[in-house]
């Protein structure tokens, strides 16, 4: 059963790490369009959309977890929103020292 938790864990975190590097990479990159931000920055947005729509599954999905019984699980998706989100507010945080 603990295998099975780290691997769900691990899992969730892969998936939940492909749209945190491209937000990093949006935010470090120092090129613009020219067009004095009159425009959505794609680079920024849709990294930020896809986040957002990944913690609102895995806030779902632990809920559906706790309401099933299964309760590891759901420990592993709601402690999996919250890496997720302390690793965004600090990209952001790091991007505004800079």
């Amino acid at each position: 059963m603990r295998k099975k938790l780290i691997k769900h864990l691990f899992v969730r975190l892969l998936i939940g790490a492909a749209p945190m590097v491209f937000f990093a990479i949006g935010m470090f990159a120092k090129g613009q369009s020219g067009n004095n931000g009159m425009s959505l920055n794609l680079e920024k947005f849709l990294p930020v959309c896809l986040i957002l729509i990944y913690v609102s599954f895995l806030i779902i999905e632990g809920l559906n977890h706790f309401v099933k019984g299964r309760i590891g699980y759901g420990l592993c998706s709601i402690s999996t929103v919250v890496i997720l989100v302390v690793v965004f507010l600090y990209i952001m945080y790091l991007e505004h020292l800079v």
